[in-house]
């Protein structure tokens, strides 16, 4: 039979474990639904997602095969993704369009997406921005003109979108390297690509994030030097420079 003492402990370790359990619930009750976003006879895959500060605009971005090739496709809201716009296809190339990335400004209006296209022979890297929450797009900018393959990449901005940041993995030379790029006037115009990365092994898969300001930019990265994938950081505290 129990002791006192022990039944004590035993009800005291048995109301943490429903407490516990109860937050769990709490906390999982806290997220809604699962809404399905595509509906394609295609495969619908690396999707990207952004959301201004206060959350009520949202931008998802993947790409789709549907069309018959890899194509980028985007579906934004404007009430905090409570209901989502048709889906707007991005891109219209005999190639493959792949691994779409998507940053916005703090207030939603300025949005920003890349993404790897092999139409040109290789995998090059594309930009195109909105100015209007998304509403109309500008033509595609061509980041990268390699003989390498320059495919997985990353966007990130500033609050008022004035600062743009992109990174992306690239085989010009040789083995994976990490390359950068930056924009100070919106997406207008970019510095020349500079090269984060000189290893023996292979740096991929890039993701890139900077503050509201866009002074302090942060880059991360996968690297196979050690022998097995590790992660390695670089921050810039001077916009990029």
């Amino acid at each position: 039979m129990f002791s006192v003492k022990g039944s004590r402990l035993f009800l005291f370790t048995l109301l943490v474990a429903v407490l516990a359990l109860s937050s769990a619930q709490s906390v999982y009750a806290s997220w809604s639904t699962a809404t399905r976003i595509t509906s394609d006879t295609g495969e619908s895959s690396f999707p990207s997602v952004a959301s201004s500060s206060t959350g009520q605009y949202v931008y998802m971005v993947w790409k789709d095969n549907t069309p018959g090739n890899f194509e980028i496709y985007l579906k934004r809201s404007t009430n905090y993704g409570v209901s989502w716009s048709s889906a707007l296809r991005m891109t219209l190339n005999t190639g493959s369009s792949e691994r779409p990335s998507v940053a916005c400004s703090s207030n939603g209006q300025y949005v920003y997406l890349v993404w790897a296209d092999d139409t040109p022979g290789n995998y090059e890297i594309y930009f195109k921005r909105s100015t209007n929450y998304g509403a109309s797009w500008g033509t595609a900018a061509r980041i990268t003109i390699n003989t390498g393959l320059s495919r997985y990449s990353s966007v990130a901005c500033s609050s008022t979108g004035q600062y743009v940041y992109l990174a992306w993995d690239d085989t010009t030379n040789w083995n994976f390297e990490i390359y950068f790029r930056r924009s100070t006037n919106y997406g207008v115009n970019w510095g020349a690509a500079v090269r984060i990365t000189t290893n023996t092994g292979n740096s991929v898969v890039p993701s890139v994030a900077c503050s509201s300001n866009g002074q302090y930019v942060y880059l991360v990265w996968a690297d196979d030097t050690p022998g097995n994938y590790e992660i390695y950081l670089k921050k810039s505290n001077s916009y990029g420079v």
